[in-house]
């Protein structure tokens, strides 16, 4: 994964960046994302994580599963 710069919103980048490694499947079918985790590698807050998650869930790249 890239790294996230201040010139745009954070959600924004962390969409762009995760939508990316999906379309060029470094993120697989099954694989689970952790919003901690990759804030973390992002150095951002959850927040802007959790809305990019909400975004690519909303454009059917990801599915919100009770089980992680």
């Amino acid at each position: 994964m890239d790294s996230i710069e201040k010139k745009l919103p954070y959600h924004i980048q962390a969409y762009n960046l995760i939508k990316n490694d999906i379309l060029n499947h470094r993120l697989l079918g099954g694989d689970k994302i952790n919003e901690s985790t990759l804030s973390r590698v992002f150095k951002i807050s959850r927040s802007p994580v959790r809305e990019a998650l909400r975004m690519l869930e909303r454009d059917k790249l990801l599915v919100n599963s009770p089980y992680g």
